[in-house]
């Protein structure tokens, strides 16, 4: 049979899922700023100021694999299923996305949100010299309160400084799923519709 007809379903699946992608974007980026909160909440058991540069070395790493993991997750839904079936027809020739894609999204990554983002509403929600001296030792009975309320304070300043970014975050995104379905739709323009492959 002709590659023709397996070409052209691939390219009607490939624009449907671009054209969907573009409007999960938003929805993705606000799903991805609400799981990281919850993380957040849950790593700050035990924070203590003095560590504070370790904890945004930590959540930022934290960040950058959940983004990577979840854009990954939506293309890999539609074009490693495409990229699958297309392997069955054409074996070696197969179109190589997955690696360029990949790079894409770690750029997309660094520009969406990176450490300072995190330095800085870590910063802002830090007492001030008199209110660091002010504050229980670990082995005072206020201890848990004033660590409870600082937790929330940082809560706070994370997702006020997410919530001011998360158009960009959710562009990026867009701008990712775009170039990944650019680079699938080149590779198929590459492939050769006359060919004949095994029914």
């Amino acid at each position: 049979m002709s590659l023709e007809p397996i070409i052209q379903q691939q390219q009607e699946t490939l624009q449907r899922w671009h054209q969907q992608s573009q409007r999960d974007a938003e929805d993705l980026a606000e799903s991805l700023i609400e799981s990281f909160q919850v993380h957040v909440a849950a790593e700050l058991d035990g924070f203590v100021w003095d560590f504070a540069d370790d904890f945004v070395t930590m959540i930022t790493a934290e960040w950058g694999d959940r983004y990577a993991g979840a854009v990954d997750a939506h293309w890999q839904k539609t074009l490693g299923r495409l990229q699958s079936q297309l392997e069955a027809y054409v074996g070696d020739e197969t179109l190589e996305y997955a690696q360029t894609a990949n790079e894409l999204d770690r750029r997309s990554l660094y520009f969406c949100v990176d450490k300072n983002t995190f330095k800085k509403a870590l910063n802002e929600a830090k007492p001030g010299v008199l209110g660091m001296l002010l504050a229980p030792s670990m082995d005072n009975e206020r201890w848990d309160d004033w660590s409870a309320e600082q937790n929330q304070k940082i809560l706070q300043s994370l997702k006020k400084a997410l919530s001011s970014i998360q158009p960009k975050i959710a562009r990026a995104i867009s701008k990712t799923l775009d170039d990944a379905y650019d680079e699938y739709a080149q590779g198929l323009a590459l492939l050769k519709p006359g060919a004949l492959v095994e029914a």
